[in-house]
């Protein structure tokens, strides 16, 4: 499951794998549930948005374009150094700090998909 369908088209071109059975994107759970609930609504289809719509709170995000930059520095210093145990410890925690922004999407998608599907499912009943 992801909040789009990126990742599946990643996997399909890089890996050559179709989980498309068994891929589910986040994205559409989330727009059937802003429909019912929040029908008229605009939506900016950030998942920020709809965990909050749900009262879920969210991890601070890194900052606007916080995350591109760490990134770039990651991926620049392992260009030159070629190796992780190489890079600056500062440069090490731009990582860190990536991989605990992704996690906190990672639980927020599933809470969302938990949250829309148990509401779904009782406003069905």
């Amino acid at each position: 499951m992801a909040y789009s369908e990126h990742e599946l088209r990643l996997f399909e071109r890089y890996a050559g794998v179709d989980f498309s059975d068994v891929y589910r994107n986040a994205l559409l759970i989330e727009k059937r549930w802003w429909n019912v609930f929040h029908y008229g609504e605009p939506i900016d289809r950030k998942l920020k948005t709809s965990l909050t719509a749900m009262g879920i709170p969210m991890p601070a995000a890194l900052g606007v374009g916080n995350t591109t930059s760490r990134l770039r520095a990651v991926i620049g210093m392992l260009e030159r150094r070629h190796n992780y145990g190489a890079l600056t410890p500062v440069v090490r925690k731009k990582w860190r700090d990536l991989l605990d922004y992704n996690a906190g999407d990672c639980r927020g998608t599933q809470r969302l998909v938990s949250h829309a599907a148990r509401e779904l499912a009782v406003r069905r009943q």
